[in-house]
């Protein structure tokens, strides 16, 4: 399952440069203000803090997601 949702996430950024661009910036904000972290450094983050939380997320522009954040 996990791997069908990145490649077709893979397949929508080939597809719709916007949305690409869009997605990219939205997650790099995302990391430089310090909600996320590149899983390369998780080992490191979880030594320092005692939590263990990976939250997937659906990456659909922000016009298909109703007012609760749920995709139509």
């Amino acid at each position: 399952m996990v791997i069908s949702r990145l490649l077709a996430m893979e397949n929508k950024f080939k597809f719709d440069l916007e949305f690409d661009t869009e997605y990219k910036d939205f997650m790099n904000e995302y990391e430089e203000a310090g909600h996320m972290f590149i899983s390369s450094q998780l080992e490191a983050v979880h030594r320092q803090q005692d939590f263990r939380d990976l939250v997937p997320h659906p990456a659909e522009p922000l016009a298909e997601l109703t007012d609760q954040g749920e995709s139509r």
